[in-house]
């Protein structure tokens, strides 16, 4: 600090750090590169948070924040134990959030937090965890299911995990900034920063492309991949050949989101939702005003999409008219769920809503200690998420009432240190007697303590047993009748 109090300027290490990196990036800093510049040493030394806008977030009141060190360091305070002693501990990171201020003229009557639990909670049990990048408080790795094989993505990586033991079966590197992977007709799609990959589902490459901006989300889903940007541009690609079928924008701006329904797209942006089919023909389009789109979800014929004014929307497909909206505490910033007529929702201002399908009238509710960004799912007889006060919770689907919940590490409770936690943000997926969950750097396989109820399925009947069973008898009776008659006329 010495050379700040001095007459003339003696640049510090950090002041030439600052200026080694403008000229390595100058002409094309954007607010992932400046994620970058804060995040690196000695920059980023003294930092015990850091808060990035620009001029497309300021327009909605919205802004980058990181909490802890950006680099991932952990912040040694316990030499403050002698004159904190209650106080002093260490000071994890807790990762990179996007959120926005509500907009003017917004009211809302007082929230109701309800948190209840069971008497006697279930154990929580540790079937295997798995190390998929640097224990970090700060990662919670991204998942999706296929089968018996897990696909993460953390640290710029794809990993395939076997869901039984945790084993690696294969690993891809793709780069830095990786985007949720999307598993869908024996295909896995995903983006890592200005790419888009697709691979067979042992990790054979097919093909990749490369887009004018970062890759926030994919959909892939029949014979189309659907990719959104960072700036509200929209791609629709041919799933073997990779060959671009249709390009739009969105907005300007602001992420773009994409659902892939069949042959049909879903991408919101900023306050504008298209509903596009498999060419990229706009079947309908609708927006609202001082709106921020986020994560959206189709179900049957219904579009699902929660945005920053801190409403849910459903939308019918058919037509683009707004069926209904609920209104929440704050932002939404997760996928809404869809299940047997409930539709499940994480909010920001840390519940998770059960609402009527139908009508968006709410069923119950269940108040986390914190801001939920982890999207459920409904599995056997749970509802499971994790959330930011780093629990990740298995609620009675009926009733809201927490059945069990594990935490990997820190969490938020009712004491002086509402500042120290493990955020759980990873979208958790279940298979057989396990539900799975990232945080802290790992994958967590977990006793779901439940399991899918199979439904009923009509059999198909092949036809080799039609012939067997039915045709061939008739023809041997038909064939005996044929014998008889010749005989009886001789």
């Amino acid at each position: 600090m010495y050379k700040y109090h001095t007459r003339e300027y003696y640049p510090t290490k950090r002041d030439l750090k600052f200026e080694e990196l403008g000229k390595k990036y100058y002409g094309k800093i954007d607010i992932e590169i400046v994620k970058k510049i804060l995040s690196t040493p000695p920059i980023s030394e003294h930092s015990t948070e850091c808060k990035i806008t620009d001029s497309y977030l300021i327009k909605n009141n919205g802004l980058w924040v990181f909490w802890g060190c950006p680099d991932g360091r952990t912040l040694e305070v316990t030499k403050f134990k002698e004159e904190l002693p209650e106080k002093a501990i260490k000071v994890e990171p807790t990762g990179w959030i996007k959120m926005f201020g509500l907009s003017d003229g917004y009211s809302q009557d007082i929230l109701e937090f309800h948190s209840y639990y069971r008497n006697s909670p279930l154990e929580s049990k540790v079937f295997w965890c798995k190390l998929v990048g640097n224990e970090s408080n700060d990662i919670s790795p991204k998942l999706a299911l296929s089968g018996e094989y897990l696909y993460v993505t953390a640290r710029g990586k794809l990993i395939c995990l076997d869901a039984s033991t945790g084993a690696i079966k294969w690993k891809r590197k793709l780069g830095e900034q990786v985007a949720q992977a999307s598993v869908g007709n024996n295909t896995i799609a995903i983006g890592c920063d200005k790419e888009i990959y697709t691979f067979t589902l042992n990790g054979k490459l097919l093909w990749e492309r490369t887009l004018d901006d970062r890759v926030v989300s994919v959909g892939v889903e029949d014979e189309i991949v659907a990719v959104g940007t960072c700036y509200g541009d929209v791609y629709i690609f041919e799933k073997n050949s990779g060959d671009q079928i249709a390009h739009r924008s969105v907005s300007v701006g602001n992420d773009a989101h994409v659902a892939v329904y069949g042959n049909k797209i879903a991408a919101c942006s900023g306050e504008t939702c298209l509903f596009l089919d498999g060419k990229g023909k706009v079947l309908w389009n609708v927006s609202v005003d001082n709106s921020v789109f986020s994560i959206t979800s189709i179900y049957n014929s219904s579009l699902y999409v929660g945005g920053w004014d801190s409403y849910l929307y459903a939308i019918d497909i058919t037509n683009g008219k707004i069926k209904w909206k609920f209104k929440t505490g704050w932002g939404i910033d997760a996928k809404p769920v869809e299940k047997d007529g409930v539709v499940y929702l994480s909010s920001m201002d840390s519940n998770l809503y059960a609402l009527d399908r139908d009508t968006g009238k709410k069923l119950w509710c269940f108040s986390a200690n914190a801001a939920i960004r982890s999207s459920p799912i409904i599995y056997g007889k749970y509802v499971f998420f994790g959330a930011d006060d780093g629990r990740f919770y298995a609620l009675n689907k009926t009733t809201g009432i927490c059945e069990w919940f594990f935490a990997p590490k820190h969490t938020l409770d009712s004491d002086i240190y509402n500042y120290v936690t493990t955020p759980i943000a990873s979208n958790p997926v279940a298979h057989g007697n396990k539900v799975f969950v990232g945080a802290n750097g790992y994958v967590y396989a977990l006793d779901a303590h439940t399991v899918e109820e199979q439904r009923a399925r009509a059999k198909r009947i092949p036809y080799t047993a039609i012939w067997l069973f039915l045709i061939l008898p008739a023809v041997l009776i038909l064939l005996v009748l044929a014998i008889y008659l010749y005989k009886t006329r001789e």
